[in-house]
């Protein structure tokens, strides 16, 4: 298959496995790492520690990964980040069953390699097809995590007692899902293209990262993932302050999840019929409605609700700044890009959650989300000034 061809479903389909794995492993981590932080610590504000810890390091091998991917190809980049990522959730389990706060924080080194890796499946999905599908390729890889989001809080809830110690037995099944990971995605098909770094123009990075379009690409994944990210750590943390059980603050985070993956089936064709601006401009509303929601939160219902609109706001914003960033390069340019785009979303997601723990515990959750609140505004403004900028411009 031409990279200029119509629509490659093998390749979708193997990404959109890859995706829903990751995300098993992802929304897992999400709703049990807080709580084995916890336990595992001496200072409950340090719960969100480990998770930091996997950002940093996915924030840290994006761009070597591009470099990887240019050299390699994607199919070879991916296996490694999965077998990473089974050295990660092993090391995972054992720090549970030695009681280890610091190989726990120090192994999801190895997932945020994983992690890292797997930003890219979104990108493969849109060399997979041509032009006019790359918004429906990249949706519907990011619809694996609809499998995730009915498997990955029910596979923790399942797993969490079966051993002496909680969770073991989770990191152990998700090893060995990982592992699938790397097996199946060998046989992922894009045709490398040739390193073009000597032959091809290639723009100055200042000169790329100026374009309007690059700013407000990422500004809005930068802020749809870092407030996504700040209230989804700090769930577990707020659903166990209330005395909240586990099964509670897993079925809160399903239903998250879907929220996040759901409206795939959709986001491309809503860019297609409106426009990506308004795309990226409901995701901020959306966002925002969350954390007025958030404000009120009388019951569980209204947090269930809240981060329900939380999930469809990032999914929008995500693909959205995903699918407007790839009208930003050339072809040369184009694992550079990504990855300087997506290591300034993981410095915000990064900090985010080093922060979350500490803020919690020290201003609660009002607070909280009063100071989040301003962000979805900067993306709602920013991408309505680039819709004013484009109809100028024509």
């Amino acid at each position: 298959m031409s990279i200029s061809g119509n629509f490659n479903w093998k390749n979708i389909i193997l990404l959109m496995i890859s995706q829903a794995i990751f995300m098993i492993g992802t929304g897992t981590i999400i709703a049990t790492s807080p709580i084995i932080g916890k336990s595992l610590a001496n200072n409950a504000s340090l719960a969100t520690l480990p998770i930091s810890f996997q950002y940093l390091a996915t924030m840290l091998v994006l761009i070597p990964v591009a470099v990887l991917i240019r050299k390699y190809g994607y199919a070879n980049a991916f296996a490694t980040g999965a077998l990473l990522g089974a050295i990660g959730m092993a090391l995972s389990a054992l720090s549970i069953i030695i009681n280890s706060f610091t190989l726990f924080t120090a192994c999801k080194t190895f997932i945020g390699g994983h992690n890292a890796v797997s930003q890219y499946y979104r990108f493969a999905a849109a060399e997979s097809v041509s032009p006019a599908h790359k918004t429906t390729a990249i949706s519907l890889t990011l619809l694996g995590g609809i499998i995730a989001a009915f498997c990955g809080p029910s596979l923790a809830q399942a797993t969490a007692q079966l051993t002496q110690q909680p969770f073991t037995a989770t990191f152990i099944l998700l090893t060995g899902l990982t592992l699938i990971t790397a097996f199946i995605i060998r046989y992922l098909q894009i045709p490398q293209q040739p390193d073009q770094s000597s032959t091809a123009a290639k723009r100055p990075y200042s000169i790329i990262i100026k374009q309007p379009a690059f700013l407000i690409a990422v500004t809005c994944s930068a802020v749809g993932y870092g407030v996504m990210n700040y209230l989804m750590v700090m769930a577990p943390l707020v659903l166990d302050a209330q005395r909240c059980s586990f099964a509670v603050a897993a079925n809160v985070l399903q239903w998250h999840l879907v929220a996040m993956f759901l409206p795939s089936l959709f986001t491309g064709w809503l860019s297609k019929v409106f426009g990506l601006s308004t795309l990226t401009m409901t995701g901020a509303i959306l966002l925002i409605l969350s954390i007025l929601t958030n404000l009120q939160m009388p019951g569980l219902h209204y947090f269930t609700g809240s981060y329900i609109l939380l999930g469809v706001g990032w999914n929008f914003l995500y693909v959205g700044g995903s699918a407007l960033l790839t009208t930003t390069y050339r072809p040369a340019e184009r694992e550079s890009i990504q990855a300087i785009h997506d290591t300034i979303v993981y410095v915000v997601i990064a900090l985010s959650s080093l922060l979350a723990g500490t803020t919690f515990y020290k201003y609660g959750w009002r607070t909280i989300n009063w100071t989040v609140l301003p962000l979805p505004f900067i993306a709602l403004f920013a991408t309505l000034w680039y819709t004013l900028y484009q109809h100028r411009k024509k």
